[in-house]
This record gives C-alpha cells, sequence and structure tokens, in this order.
C-alpha cells in the first residue's frame, strides 16, 4: 500500500501568508521609522562628534557655530598670550595674532560625517554614537607675531659678559665677575604659542620664554690666576717730539690691561688699531725703505718692540715678528718689532697654562712694560742676549762730477754699516742654568755712502 505525502491545508496556508505579510509590515514599518530617523539627523551632527572636544551632538549648523564661538573661539579672541622671562611679562592680545579662522569648514564636516551611509549604517551610527573630534585651524597674523616675537629677541638676547681684571695703583688686582649671555629660542617660542593657542579656554595664554645661556670665554675664577709679574723691560723716549711722544702713548694705552687666555694669540695691529689723524695720531720720524721719513705714526714701533722684549723674557716666542731695515736707537740691534697698518704685524700666542695680562704705562719720558701671570711660572727666568757676529762695512758709491777740480771729494750722503745678529735667550729655574735657545737671525743692510770727486 503507497504512502500519502504531507499537504498543508487550506488553514495553515492562510496562518504562513498572514505571518509573511504581518513580517513584511513590520519590515516597511521599521525601515519607515528608520527613515524618518535619518531625515531628522540629515541636518545634525551624529551624537558624539565634537569640535576642539566640545560635544555638539544633535545640533544643527548654526547651533554648532554659536556654541563653538561661544565656548571656543571668542575666549581665545579674548585672550592673551603672555610669555614670562625672569621678572617680565611681555604681552599681546590673541586678537591681534588671529587673523581667520575655519569654524564653517569644520562645522560642515562635522555635519556631513557618516551622511553618505546607508540608513541602517546610520542608525547604527545615532544608536552607537560616533568617536570623532575635529579641531579649528586658526590662520594667524604672521606679521604680528614675528614683530612680537622680535621685540621679545631684542630685549632678551644679551651677549655673554667676561669676567675683567684691573690692576690698582697698590699693584693689586680687581676682578669683576663674568656674565652669562642669554638667547631667546625664537623658533621654539613660536611653535609654543601655535601649538597652545588652541587650547585656551578661560584666562589666558601664558607661556615661559625659553631661553638658552651661554658661557663667557673668560672667567672670573681664571683671571684670580693672575697673581704676579713674570717679566718687564722699558725704553726711552727722552728726545722724542712731542708728535712722537702723542703717538708712543696713544699706542700703549690701547695695549694697557689687555688680556690673553691661554692658547689665545696677540695682535698689535689689531689692539691698536688704524693709525689715523682721526683717531689723535700724529706725523712723525719713521723709517721706510732704509730711511728715515716723516709719517702718521712715528714712534709706534717703539711701543712694539718694548712689548717684544718683555714678551720674550716671559717665556713666549713670537708667532710672527719683523726687524726694521735700519737699527733703532731705543733697543739692541735684534730687539726691535717693526709694524705698519695692514702690512707688517707683531703677534705671539700665550704658549702659558695661564691668563696673561699686559701693563702699558710712561713716565718721564720712559716707556713701561710688564707683564702679569701666575705666580708659579715665576720660578723660571729669562734673559735676552743680541751676538752680533758679522758687520758689514759700508761701501762708498763714487759719482765724478766736472764741476769739482781733480782730486776735489765732495760727501753727499753718509753710508751706514750693515749687521748681522743673532739673538739668544738664557733660561734658568731658581738660579740653575737650564740651557738656551735662538730667537731670531736678523740682518741690517749696509747703506753705501755716496761721494762726488772731480775729473
Amino acid at each position: 500500500m503507497r504512502k500519502r505525502g504531507y499537504a498543508l491545508t487550506t488553514a495553515a496556508k492562510i496562518v504562513l501568508i498572514c505571518f509573511l505579510l504581518s513580517f513584511v509590515g513590520v519590515l516597511c514599518g521599521f525601515s519607515w521609522r528608520l527613515y524618518q530617523e535619518d531625515v531628522k539627523w540629515d541636518r545634525l551632527i551624529y551624537p558624539g562628534i565634537k569640535i576642539n572636544n566640545i560635544d555638539l551632538s544633535g545640533k544643527d549648523k548654526n547651533e554648532s557655530i554659536k556654541t563653538i564661538e561661544a565656548e571656543f573661539v571668542n575666549p581665545i579672541l579674548s585672550s592673551r598670550v603672555i610669555i614670562k622671562d625672569q621678572d617680565r611679562d611681555y604681552i599681546i592680545d590673541c586678537s591681534k595674532l588671529i587673523y581667520d579662522y575655519d569654524l564653517l569648514q569644520v562645522v560642515d564636516k562635522a555635519i556631513s560625517y557618516g551622511k553618505n551611509l546607508n540608513i541602517y549604517k546610520k542608525h547604527e551610527l545615532i544608536k552607537e554614537g560616533v568617536l570623532e573630534n575635529y579641531n579649528i585651524t586658526f590662520i594667524l597674523r604672521e606679521e604680528n607675531l614675528k614683530g612680537f616675537l622680535e621685540a621679545l629677541e631684542k630685549d632678551i638676547n644679551t651677549p655673554p659678559a667676561n669676567a675683567s681684571i684691573e690692576l690698582k695703583k697698590d699693584s693689586t688686582f680687581a676682578i669683576n665677575r663674568e656674565k652669562a649671555g642669554r638667547t631667546l629660542l625664537i623658533d621654539k617660542l613660536k611653535i609654543d604659542i601655535i601649538n597652545n593657542l588652541t587650547k585656551v579656554r578661560q584666562g589666558d595664554l601664558v607661556l615661559q620664554a625659553p631661553v638658552q645661556e651661554s658661557k663667557p670665554y673668560i672667567t672670573a675664577d681664571s683671571l684670580a690666576k693672575i697673581n704676579a709679574v713674570l717679566s718687564s723691560f722699558s725704553t726711552s723716549f727722552a728726545s722724542s717730539s712731542e708728535e712722537r711722544a702723542q703717538n708712543i702713548q696713544l699706542a700703549v694705552d690701547h695695549i694697557n690691561g689687555k688680556v690673553l687666555m691661554p692658547g689665545e694669540t696677540f695682535s698689535f695691529n689689531d689692539s691698536v688699531g688704524a693709525r689715523t689723524k682721526e683717531r689723535g695720531f700724529k706725523d712723525a720720524p719713521v723709517i721706510v725703505d732704509n730711511k728715515v721719513e716723516s709719517g702718521i705714526g712715528g714712534g709706534i714701533c717703539q711701543v712694539s718692540s718694548t712689548l717684544y722684549n718683555a714678551v720674550l723674557k716671559s717665556g713666549i716666542k713670537p708667532s710672527e715678528r719683523r726687524n726694521h731695515s735700519l737699527p733703532a736707537s731705543y733697543v739692541g740691534l735684534g730687539l726691535d718689532a717693526t709694524v705698519s697698518w695692514d702690512d707688517i704685524d707683531f703677534k705671539f700666542v700665550n704658549t702659558l697654562d695661564y691668563p696673561l695680562f699686559i701693563e702699558g704705562y710712561t713716565k718721564n719720558r720712559e716707556l713701561y712694560i710688564n707683564i702679569f701671570s701666575n705666580s708659579s711660572l715665576a720660578k723660571r727666568q729669562y734673559t735676552i742676549a743680541n751676538d752680533v757676529y758679522s758687520k758689514i762695512k759700508a761701501p762708498t758709491e763714487i759719482i765724478k762730477d766736472p764741476n769739482l777740480k781733480p782730486g776735489q771729494t765732495s760727501l753727499v750722503k753718509s753710508g751706514r754699516d750693515g749687521y748681522s745678529v743673532k739673538v739668544i735667550r738664557n733660561i734658568y729655574e731658581d738660579g740653575r742654568f737650564l740651557g738656551s735657545e735662538v730667537i731670531s737671525k736678523d740682518t741690517y743692510p749696509a747703506l753705501p755712502s755716496i761721494v762726488k770727486v772731480g775729473k
């Protein structure tokens, strides 16, 4: 006997149709409700969306703009930027720094978020909220910010001030302490202002000025080590004219009080400067091309030569020095040091382990140079000797003159003998001879005598 298959009864079919119709109805109703919700939120900001951390959930464009202006933009525009440095405050209104801002564009972005999704995704955003935060960008008045920062820089920046030392009348030293320099880190401050400007809600933006200190080259502690005379030398200018004496005084004033740190180079020309009438220098005799002429600054070579001898006696060897073409009257052969502005210089490096102080002055037509440093160096003494090892007899140049009688002579110009000289420095320590060294080998050329004789 064959089995019969199952078949839906009419009643079951009616029930199934009713169920399907109900499901479709519910689905349509749900979709219609989502559509109405979508229409409602179409012009509103979804829940959870913020601008500069201000929650704008459910607000339309105008409400959002007013909220952001009231709670964020206006407080910033009405506040000030205050930069603190030591005991001073530097202030500028934020309204002078801000030119414009993109509030409208940012609000439009916040409103348009998620609006391109289907209604089911939109419903999910509305129910669960959105973790999205937008930030307003301010457009700054660059010229105002630049001017503000440059004013701070001009006021704050100070170069380091070296310690200074002064020799008092009682031969003791007075030392003024050094001061550190200060430099405003202007680029860092600009970034700090820009980055923190949008964080101001209530009150002012207060920042500490970022300043970097720079140490001075010469400190009081290093100068305190100068406590003894290492060497001295003097020369006389008793027979000099008033003009030459004034030049000597001006030059020695420029080197007096000069401090040289270990490893530092002294330049006579840099210290004394250009020899011009505007600076007070006078015309006086100078040696030029094997002859004596009148020139601006005549007599200055006596200062450089006196200093040269004091330097030799301190144990330092010059790095640049040249002798005159003619012997100088104020020092022995080989012991002179000629100088000429922008041409010939006298230089030496402080090869000592301590700072060096130069004292120079004149008294009763005598020029004195003293070199000071640390007393530990005074145990070593130096003496200077010049060895004239060759004398070059002045030649005679004869000119025949038909105006003179036969055998008659007339001296036109006196000659000058030449010399070759070697300068030696002897070294002693606690009175014990340690050795000697050759400092220089110089030549002073002979100048011919010129004589006319009759034919």
